[in-house]
């Protein structure tokens, strides 16, 4: 059977006594947390795979979407496409004409291909601007190019679909906003293509202009997926605290769980966390890091690892090389379980996490162990 632990460090521990622990060598925890064979740090989060191969388990089905710069390194999206039903590449930046900023994607497609990874085009208006989304809504002339652009780079490109991904639209927008995702919709649906939405995370029907033209009753009528962006709650400007807390997380599938089928539904997961300097001042900007860099930096300074049990996620100070105090958070093990939990919680179809470009083996083992990830390219 499948037996997935995480373990949490007390003072002291380390990897040996783990592997004694557990019965499971040391070099097999190296590899499953990508960590060298280095001193643990109080409260760091180490997944054992303590599993066998005589009892089997029925692993529930899950759709998992990673999106993708088409900067990203090969070796590294390879890593990535065995777990992964959708790759979206972000993206085609729509013009004020309706025509988009043409990318590099054709290497990036054909290899997502041979790992039955369904590519999806991703469009947004350009800078998220909201004159050139009021545009592309209401200009019929400009709509229509557009969608010609649309089809024809989904046909000659291979792409499975298309994600809309329209920010900062006006909130007087919002039924031509539907209009837009029912027309493509209709268009797509014959040609056996698919239409995602990403819709920003919210609690009630109107809120600040980042969402409140996202209709999440519509869009969930109308589209295949629905790809809540729940994170962010910390981000570049904001104070410091988690990017994507669970209980934040689970207040809005409260809210969309009467207006976007479960079956439809799919939430955001983070790859990345913020560092922010203290004492923070509003206006200073915080530093985007990986996992994997927010866990090197905790070793380097041997901080100890702290554990928001409401956001269930994971923190920790250190000082700089001129003594001054810095905060980061950042996702591990149990942030990332807390967050799959809820794909089986809330019966939805699956997650979408950003991005893919920074390998974090942690997301990718807790996936593979929870959940048999669907693949849908033959």
């Amino acid at each position: 059977m499948i037996l997935i632990i995480i373990h949490v460090t007390k003072p002291g521990e380390s990897l040996n006594d783990l592997s004694s622990l557990y019965n499971v060598p040391v070099e097999k925890i190296c590899i499953d947390n990508n960590i060298d064979n280095r001193k643990l740090l109080t409260n760091q989060a180490v997944i054992i795979d303590a599993s066998d191969n005589i009892h089997p388990w029925e692993k529930l089905p899950i759709e998992v979407v990673g999106y993708v710069y088409p900067t990203v390194k090969t070796d590294i999206l390879e890593k990535s496409l065995p777990d992964l039903t959708y790759l979206c590449i972000f993206s085609y930046a729509i013009n004020m004409d309706g025509n988009p900023d043409m990318i590099e994607d054709e290497v990036i497609i054909d290899l997502a291909l041979q790992y039955q990874t369904a590519p999806l085009m991703v469009i947004t208006n350009k800078y998220f601007s909201s004159y050139i989304a009021r545009e592309l809504l209401n200009n019929k002339d400009v709509q229509n190019r557009l969608i010609d652009n649309i089809i024809y780079i989904l046909k000659t490109k291979n792409y499975y679909g298309i994600n809309v991904d329209f920010e900062y639209i006006f909130p007087n927008d919002r039924i031509a906003y539907n209009d837009f995702l029912k027309r493509l919709t209709s268009l797509l649906d014959p040609m056996g293509l698919k239409v995602f939405s990403s819709l920003a995370p919210k609690v009630i029907n109107k809120n600040k202009m980042l969402c409140e033209a996202h209709d999440y009753k519509s869009h969930g009528k109308l589209s295949h997926r629905v790809c809540l962006m729940t994170y962010e709650w910390g981000y570049t400007y904001s104070t410091p605290m988690a990017v994507s807390p669970v209980n934040k997380v689970m207040q809005v599938l409260d809210y969309a769980a009467a207006l976007i089928p479960a079956e439809k539904t799919m939430i955001g997961i983070p790859n990345y966390g913020y560092e922010w300097r203290l004492p923070w001042m509003e206006g200073t900007a915080a530093t985007a890091v990986t996992n994997n860099t927010a866990m090197e930096k905790a070793v380097e300074s041997d901080a100890e690892i702290r554990f928001d049990s409401g956001a269930q996620t994971p923190y920790f100070y250190h000082y700089d090389k001129h003594d001054k105090l810095h905060v980061t958070w950042f996702e591990d093990a149990r942030s990332i379980l807390a967050k799959l939990d809820t794909v089986n919680r809330y019966k939805i179809a699956g997650v979408c996490y950003w991005t893919t470009n920074n390998p974090y083996c942690q997301i990718r083992f807790l996936l593979r162990s929870m959940y048999n990830i669907l693949k849908l390219v033959e």
